[in-house]
C-alpha cells in the first residue's frame, strides 16, 4: 500500500518529513490530498479492517489504526 501511495503522491499523509513545504496541513490542496490518500488507504484493506479505520478523518489517523491492529 505504501508503493501506491507513493506513486500517487501521496505517501507525506502518512509519514511526515522532517521539512516538506508541501505537507502544510492548512493548504486546501493537503486537505483534497489527504481524503485521496484516505480514499486509497479505505479502498485497498478488506472489509476485515475497514471496521477499523471508520472513525478516522485523515489518512493518518487511518494508517495509525491499521498498524495497532
Amino acid at each position: 500500500m505504501r508503493m501506491k501511495l507513493s506513486r500517487k503522491g501521496l505517501l507525506a499523509h502518512i509519514i511526515k518529513p522532517e521539512f516538506d513545504a508541501l505537507s502544510d496541513r492548512s493548504t486546501v490542496q493537503w486537505k483534497t490530498n489527504d481524503l485521496k490518500a484516505l480514499g486509497v488507504i479505505a479502498g485497498d484493506v478488506s472489509l476485515t479492517y475497514q471496521v477499523y479505520i471508520r472513525g478516522a478523518t485523515t489518512a493518518a489517523d487511518s494508517w495509525r489504526m491499521l498498524e495497532e491492529q
